[in-house]
């Protein structure tokens, strides 16, 4: 019986899902099984898994597509480790990764943990290890997240079936399916948080035609966080509203008048906050692109990035 189940979903990606199984393929830590749900018919897919002959391999096709989060959901119920880590098809573990996270899982001792690490960014111009500070604990996990420029990546997830089980992501919940994980799963009291300091994958952050986050409704995730403001303390959800919420709707085209409603709420359903004020400010005024480039020059300009990458 295999220790861990790594859970890796799919579509449309078949070389770079290549790369992300021979990733785990190549890990010290050899109990497990890997588990490819690809989410709906896709034949070049299917195929490129069929050229591998490796037994650990076992591959799920969903009938039609149904999601990143239930296809996740799928892969754990289809798991039989005593623990399951995820990994997202254009993203690469390292070696070490579950060697050392099942080191931290097993000395945590409880049914309810996961494990979490560091992990190394690439874009078309720098490289950066993310993310600064790692979580300690459960409590306020909304401000780690939010007012301590935390980020976590599925990719970094090792989680105990036991926490997937009573604990399962929100089907037909997309493009905030992962934040929406975290907050409900720090929210059970009797969740435990491990991490690893080292990076122990590479976060592959090109651009790419088929990502559609930057996209998606900004009207959504303000609805999805007004609906689930009881996971966020106060200035959580302020933060959240102005660094997430207002830059999306600006880059939507949203009226002043929308974007003045946004701030009322992150003031009044949230924390009244001279960070809310700072923020919304910065999201209003300044495109996310334009905020983007500007903090990879810091980074570059003060030795954060170990290299300019080439366009």
């Amino acid at each position: 019986m295999p220790t861990v189940s790594v859970v890796i979903p799919t579509k449309n990606r078949p070389e770079t899902v290549r790369c992300a199984i021979r990733s785990v393929l190549n890990q010290t830590f050899g109990a497990l099984e890997i588990i490819i749900v690809i989410d709906g018919p896709d034949l070049p897919t299917e195929m490129a898994m069929r050229s591998l002959s490796d037994p650990r391999l076992k591959v799920v096709v969903n009938p039609h597509n149904v999601g990143l989060a239930e296809s996740r959901n799928i892969g754990v119920r289809y798991a039989q480790g005593k623990w399951v880590a995820f990994l997202d098809d254009d993203d690469e573990w390292l070696p070490a990764k579950l060697a050392k996270q099942i080191q931290v899982a097993e000395g945590i001792g409880t049914t309810h943990v996961f494990v979490v690490s560091r992990f190394l960014e690439r874009t078309d111009t720098m490289e950066r290890i993310w993310p600064e500070m790692l979580p300690v604990d459960t409590a306020r996990f909304s401000e780690y997240l939010f007012c301590n420029r935390g980020m976590l990546l599925p990719s970094s997830y090792l989680v105990s079936r036991q926490l997937m089980n009573d604990v399962p992501f929100t089907a037909g919940l997309r493009h905030i399916e992962d934040l929406d994980w975290l907050l409900r799963a720090t929210s059970d009291p009797r969740t435990r948080i491990g991490s690893v300091p080292e990076p122990m994958l590479i976060y592959n952050n090109y651009p790419r035609p088929d990502r559609e986050s930057r996209s998606f409704p900004w009207q959504i995730f303000y609805s999805w966080s007004v609906q689930h403001r009881a996971l966020f303390t106060p200035l959580a959800f302020s933060l959240f509203i102005t660094k997430g919420v207002v830059p999306r709707a600006r880059e939507a085209g949203a009226s002043w008048r929308q974007l003045s409603h946004l701030l009322s709420a992150a003031l009044f359903l949230g924390s009244f906050d001279i960070r809310t004020v700072f923020f919304f400010v910065a999201s209003s005024c300044f495109t996310r692109e334009f905020k983007r480039k500007a903090r990879e020059a810091l980074l570059f300009r003060f030795g954060v990035s170990s290299r300019r990458r080439r366009s």
